[in-house]
């Protein structure tokens, strides 16, 4: 469901950004910088999340466990596991909607609005 979200919240992101996409490619400016622009607006609030969620997650996953007599230990993989996931979908949903607006002619994105 939060993938569904991101595509979403991503194509309005896309949306938005059409006639500043078209404007970059008419100026030059490739398909990787204008990813890269993208994957850091996406990246620095994901980020941030992770910083701030892994400590908790930590945190509350061993107040829990303590709780059993025959426990787990907890593991550094898995809390990388799950982030490397959701990065790994972060950039394939970004990538997608960016091969699909780089694929409008950039005449069409600036007569856009």
């Amino acid at each position: 469901i939060s993938c569904l979200g991101l595509l979403g919240l991503m194509s309005i992101v896309m949306e938005e950004k059409t006639k500043e996409l078209g404007i970059r490619k008419v100026l030059g400016a490739g398909a990787m910088e204008i990813g890269v622009e993208l994957l850091k607006a996406v990246y620095r609030p994901a980020v941030l999340a992770v910083i701030v969620a892994l400590p908790v997650a930590w945190y509350l996953a061993d107040q829990s466990l303590s709780r059993y007599l025959d426990r787990i230990s907890l593991q550094w993989w898995h809390f990388v596991v799950p982030v490397a996931c959701l990065l790994m979908i972060m950039t394939l949903t970004v990538t997608y909607l960016l091969v699909k607006a780089m694929r409008t002619n950039p005449v069409e994105s600036l007569r856009y609005e």
